[in-house]
């Protein structure tokens, strides 16, 4: 990325980047907090490289390797955007199948989890108990950010209140935001 020299193209680039993600394909998300990887996420990884490269699926199918989404027992797991099928507990032979299934628009049934109290197939991580009712907040972004990637932190706000606060050039402003927020230590 070419070094910015001022907030103009600190937002260009910011929107361009907005629009590269929002026109993407598929996107195998796979967790690799402690405790993804601790459940073998990197197996995961892995093997998804292999299958998109396999079938030539690179132009189709993205893979965005995140932290933890905060659903550990269930690790590891994959996130399929835009549908937002969840497959938990996944195991590497079947990451292939989840890789062909997405990139068809498709979802594999038998890997999907099961609703305790009716027995029936839940494929959007929505709409699963767990995730159903919560607001996420600190975790939010997380699944959509890939923490190695700068651009997916500045496509997502990162710098936002930096930018704020360098064009406003009011250091009292800049004051009583910091007391209005109520932050402390250090």
């Amino acid at each position: 990325m070419k070094r910015l020299t001022c907030i103009d193209e600190f937002r260009a680039l910011q929107g361009r980047l907005r629009k590269q993600r929002d026109g993407r394909a598929v996107t195998l998300v796979i967790p690799a907090g402690t405790c993804g990887i601790a459940s073998g996420a990197g197996a995961l990884i892995h093997e998804a490289q292999r299958a998109i490269l396999a079938h030539r699926l690179a132009d189709k199918v993205h893979l965005r390797v995140t932290g933890c989404h905060g659903f550990c027992q269930m690790e590891p797991s994959i996130l399929v955007e835009p549908r937002r099928t969840f497959y938990p507990k996944v195991n590497p032979v079947d990451v292939e199948k989840i890789v062909q299934a997405a990139a068809g628009g498709n979802a594999v049934r038998d890997l999907l989890p099961v609703n305790p109290l009716t027995g029936q197939a839940v494929e959007r991580q929505d709409d699963i108990g767990f995730f159903a009712n919560q607001i996420r907040g600190v975790l939010g972004q997380n699944e959509h950010v890939d923490p190695t990637r700068i651009e997916d932190y500045i496509a997502h706000g990162g710098y936002d209140a930096a930018v704020q606060v360098i064009s406003r050039s009011d250091a009292g402003w800049v004051i009583e935001q910091i007391k209005a927020s109520q932050l402390r230590g250090r």
